[in-house]
């Protein structure tokens, strides 16, 4: 993750969703301590960056909210993350 963050932060049309962020093998793998360093820094210098996302519809969908919810980052941010970035990024026309 700390890789992927620091590559890709100079660059504005690279997007990236939280699905599998709160995947019991990924905490395991990565660490939830490190998953919120890099996903509240990634907030903090590239909000319009990041897409809200669950892996399938057999996960836990309370859990990938509550991590977005735990970021110490603004409530303007977290509404990007969970849905102004997505409709921007895919053209819905939603209001």
């Amino acid at each position: 993750m700390e890789y992927c963050h620091r590559v890709t932060k100079p660059y504005t049309n690279i997007y990236f969703d939280t699905s599998g962020l709160t995947d019991d093998e990924v905490i395991q793998e990565t660490g939830l301590d490190k998953i919120t360093k890099v996903l509240t820094s990634s907030a903090k210098t590239r909000p319009q960056s990041i897409v809200f996302g669950t892996d399938y519809a057999m996960c836990d969908i309370t859990k990938h909210v509550k991590l977005i919810e735990s970021l110490k980052i603004s409530k303007e941010t977290k509404d990007k993350i969970f849905s102004e970035n997505a409709i921007r990024l895919f053209r819905l026309g939603v209001n």
